[in-house]
């Protein structure tokens, strides 16, 4: 009989579809059948191929104008509560000891990726949008020795910089008198650089102004005052490290012992350089208006150049998982599985940045506090008027040379600012659970339930998140901030002579084709791979007489005074609760889950007295949670320090209320929280053959998402609503505050599937799913009275007062559906050559209705009154998505053209700096990748990755009106790649 071995493209297809195929809940898959051979880069740029998945392309969706070096974020059918799981075992990484950071995650140690988008009653709870489950190899999933490498080099354009990877696994078993072993160990060490540039519009289209012929028009402006336009460069290199190590042990055929241990480093750094300019939000003869009235540029006029900056992030995440596995069949009718997991996660940030301010002849000082006299602190400084066209598809910006020429005068640069953040979050679990099934003998009971299964597990898991605030404050020109008198005498120049070796005349090259000039500013080297004090100490010689800023170690870290390690420093100085970010600090918090199932498997002949054979399950999951808080706080803050209007009562009062606050408040103590909750899930999957190849799908499960730790905090921060003289402004609220919520509870959902599948061929198939989620208890912002008691334990008396607090609070009800339409095959009918040609194609649409979304950080005024406009979408969600890929597979060749495409969507409702909506505009990205089989055992291969060097667009705005506001220009890659297998 002739063999035919199928290889590659085809061989992963095939895999892939046959899971779907026989699988009794709605799932789909992503296959390697070679090792390090997912389709792409890495597991979240795989992922996006599937039906139903879209993926983000920023590492933080409130900080949308930093774009990350790979693909992170997966939403499933339009949803982020997605649930990770690795070998069918929780995963998490250490942000907020949930989700899962798949940048992290290797792609060359996955044999597979499954995405369940209605999970069933075995599966661990956890995801209203889906379940993913990373599935890594074991030794008993190879016939003896296994040995493979996989090796490349992958060179970005925007970077011009050339990156390795290398990946080997070595697997084997043997036969001996004790039984059949087996082991596995696979090494992947990758290095990945990024390039992304970008110039945008700093804030929202916020000033409207009225134009001649007295139509209006809308400029960029802020309540903050800090509109902008910038453009940077963001160089994104990390270096990764991940062990898949893997021991089993058959002594029989009822026993088997798997000892599997995964462990993955990565230390992802960026280097942001940035220039900037000030817009005054108000009308200029010299702008140019589209005809809706959206500002779209015009030479600018004379306008400040501040905040051009260098910013680095370094960041050090760890994630290890070991587990045991024993699986025993006493009887051939029963099947007893126990499973122990120990998982953990590290991960520590710190950032650093440096601003820098071009001198500028319209800024003018008071050289008294009291009697008002103003004068200009540089009456010589140069003028610059660049010109702006934002009417194409990319943003034009135009210097002239003398401007230029000024700009690279070292002595028309000073330093403005700087600003450090530090993070130390950890987050680990234990996790135990016994399975077990019974298949019945014969037709099985009743002559349809085939068998039966049922299990138990218990779940620990501590998660602790350390974190500061942002530390902003001046160096030496900042003349604004707080009204100081900046004489130029305080100024310190970017050719300052102890800072010499450390700056730099930064070329931004060519952004969107843009001659911008360069700018002095410190080189990112000299502040990477460095403890913030010894920024500090880099930088003490150019900090002025009225500098301000502080490093958090200097401000809060006695014990960590002359230790120089990033650790040390991000575990004491990330707690300090009177940071501007005071829902920041050391959030410590506990989860205890109980969880149990039981689940029959049915299967019978007919269906209705049709010859129509029927499969599936039903089941229920019986889940019990307790989260624990640490202790937590309340802060009250000081007095204002005075009061000068007629009426002092409300001053008196809350000066009586806080006691002795001290100028930056008081933190008081409270004690712990326990929260508990009890969830029934049930499921319910059906199938029915139709004919061979004809199969028709239906589902039906709840699910729960439990809210996020951040959300949980233990603290209220209490606000008294001063005005400049003293009295209470705010007659309905004069008391209001923001905290955690220790007492929330999971969101949950109601899912819905039916599908219709055809499989022509074993690589061959149409398919149409219709979907419908009904969602309650979205984790939405509300402000209720809350009775407060005065500040005792500081000496406040008095009355309790009445405060109006913002929480995180389930709420909200709301619908998601859509359908999901996807065609493959191999046209093996066509001749020759031909034959070898094969097509891929889907299609997502989704429906969102009613819901809302989260609000990060409650004491924040924009996050939470943007939380509120009407008619923002969910987050993340695009209505459609489609992926195309031509492929073929003939003579050793494997090649692959594939386009990703998704629809514009929210990216989030409240943007860090702009605090306002943020919407990335349609984007498709085109892939390819080209390999050849050669002597049995080899393969070398060519990837690259968007091959039309397309642009990400982002708009500001609300539902109605967001114009144009970023453009992004991200890495064209090509690797070249060789792989062997023996």
């Amino acid at each position: 009989m002739e063999t035919v071995t199928v290889t590659g493209i085809r061989a992963s297809l095939q895999s892939a579809q046959a899971i779907k195929q026989k699988s009794d809940q709605v799932v789909d898959s992503i296959t390697a059948v070679d090792i390090g051979a997912l389709p792409d880069r890495s597991v979240a740029e795989a992922l996006q191929r599937v039906p139903g998945v879209q993926l983000t392309r920023t590492d933080s969706l409130r900080d949308p104008i930093r774009f990350g070096g790979t693909g992170n974020g997966v939403f499933i059918r339009g949803l982020a509560w997605v649930s990770a799981l690795t070998n069918g075992r929780d995963t998490f990484s250490a942000a907020n000891g949930r989700t899962l950071s798949f940048a992290d995650i290797s792609a060359n140690l996955m044999a597979g990726v499954d995405v369940y988008k209605n999970p069933d009653a075995k599966m661990i709870e956890g995801g209203v949008g889906g379940i993913v489950d990373l599935r890594t190899r074991k030794p008993f999933d190879q016939d003896g020795l296994k040995i493979a490498a996989s090796a490349d080099v992958t060179y970005g354009a925007l970077a011009d910089a050339a990156t390795p990877s290398v990946n080997v696994l070595v697997s084997d078993r043997w036969e001996t008198k004790i039984g059949e072993f087996g082991a596995l160990l696979s090494v992947d060490y990758q290095v990945q650089k990024n390039r992304t540039s970008s110039w945008s519009v700093g804030e929202p289209y916020g000033a409207e102004v009225t134009l001649p012929g007295g139509k209006k028009g809308y400029i960029p402006a802020s309540t903050l005052g800090n509109e902008t336009l910038d453009w940077r460069t963001i160089d994104w290199t990390q270096s990764r490290t991940a062990f898949d190590a893997t021991l089993q042990y058959r002594p029989n055929e009822k026993l088997e012992i798997t000892l599997t241990g995964i462990y993955s480093k990565a230390e992802p750094h960026e280097g942001e350089y940035k220039g900037s300019i000030l817009l005054p939000g108000t009308y200029s003869s010299g702008y140019t208006f589209a005809s809706d009235g959206t500002w779209t540029g015009g030479t600018l006029p004379n306008l400040e150049m501040r905040g051009n900056d260098t910013r680095v992030g370094e960041h050090h995440n760890t994630n290890a998982d070991y587990s045991l596995n024993v699986k025993y069949t006493p009887i051939d009718a029963l099947e007893i599985t126990a499973d122990l997991q120990y998982a953990e996660s590290r991960a520590y940030t710190r950032s650093m940045s440096v601003y820098m301010n071009a001198i500028y002849n319209g800024w003018t000082s008071q050289n008294s506090s009291w009697n008002g006299v103003f004068y200009t602190v540089f009456p010589n400084a140069p003028v610059y008027n660049p010109v702006v066209n934002l009417t194409g598809h990319t943003p034009v910006m135009t210097y002239t040379d003398a401007e230029k020429a000024n700009l690279a005068n070292p002595k028309n640069n000073a330093f403005g600012a700087a600003m450090d953040h530090l993070e130390n979050n950890y987050a680990h679990n234990w996790a135990g659970r016994i399975d077990a099934t019974y298949k019945f003998p014969g037709n099985g009971l009743f002559g349809v339930v085939k068998s039966l299964e049922a299990g138990y597990r218990r779940e620990d898991k501590v998660a602790i998140t350390r974190q500061t605030g942002y530390n902003w404050n001046p160096l030496s020109y900042e003349p604004w901030f707080g009204g100081q008198d900046v004489m130029a005498n305080h100024v310190k120049f970017a050719d300052d002579a102890s800072m010499k070796d450390h700056m730099t005349l930064r070329s931004f090259g060519s952004i969107f084709d843009n001659s911008l000039p360069d700018l002095w500013l410190v080189k990112a080297s000299s502040l990477q791979g460095k403890d913030t004090r010894d920024s500090a100490k880099l930088l003490a010689t150019v900090k002025g007489d009225l500098g301000s800023w502080v490093p958090y170690a200097d401000q809060h870290s006695a014990a960590c005074k002359g230790i120089v390690d990033y650790k040390c420093q991000a575990v004491y100085e990330a707690s300090d609760p009177k940071s501007d970010n005071v829902s920041g600090g050391i959030n410590h918090q506990g989860e205890i889950t109980h969880a149990g199932y039981i689940s029959a498997n049915f299967a019978h002949d007919t269906f209705l007295g049709a010859d129509v054979p029927i499969d599936g399950n039903i089941g229920v999951r019986f889940v019990a949670t307790e989260d624990s808080v640490g202790a937590g706080y309340v802060f009250y803050p000081s007095s204002n320090g005075g009061c000068w209007v007629a009426d002092c009562s409300g001053y008196n009062a809350t000066n009586a209320f806080v006691g002795n606050s001290g100028a930056g408040g008081t933190v008081v103590t409270t004690a712990p929280s326990k929260n508990t909750y009890f969830n029934v899930l049930p499921s319910f999957n059906f199938r029915a053959h139709l004919s061979d190849q004809l199969q028709f799908r239906t589902g039906y499960s709840q699910a729960i998402v439990r809210p996020d730790f951040s959300f949980t905090q233990n603290y209220t921060s209490l606000v008294f609503n001063y005005d400049s003289t003293g009295g209470l402004y705010r007659a309905d609220q004069p008391f209001t505050a923001g905290g955690g919520n220790p007492n929330l509870k999971p969101m949950k959902a109601q899912q819905y599937d039916a599908s219709l599948e055809y499989y022509f061929s074993s690589t061959g198939s149409l398919t149409f799913a219709i979907f419908h989620k009904t969602l309650a208890g979205y984790f939405l912002t509300e402000t209720n009275p809350e009775t407060i008691a005065p500040n005792t334990a500081a000496g406040g008396s008095g009355a309790p007062l009445t405060f109006y607090v913002t929480r995180t609070q389930n709420g909200g009800k709301g619908s998601v559906e859509g359908f999901e339409l996807a065609y493959q095959q191999f046209f093996d009918m066509l001749p020759g050559a031909w034959s070898g040609l094969g097509l891929q194609v889907n299609y997502t649409k989704i429906y969102n209705h009613g819901g809302g979304n989260a609000v990060q950080n409650v004491n924040e005024a924009a996050q939470v009154s943007n939380h509120s406009i009407t008619g923002l979408p969910i987050e993340g969600m695009s209505n459609d998505s489609a992926n195309l890929a031509l492929l073929y597979a003939k003579y050793g060749v494997d090649f692959r053209l594939a386009y990703n495409w998704r629809s514009k969507y929210l990216m989030t409702s409240s943007a860090a700096n702009a605090n306002a909506p943020i919407w990335q505009e349609n984007y498709g990205q085109l892939d390819a990748s080209v390999f050849y089989d050669f002597l049995d055992h080899y393969k070398v291969g060519v990837q690259a990755t968007n091959l039309m060097n397309a642009t990400t667009v982002l708009d500001v705005g609300n539902t109605n009106y967001h114009p144009r506001y970023d453009w992004i220009d991200t890495d064209q890659k090509i690797s070249l790649i060789f792989r062997a297998n023996w």
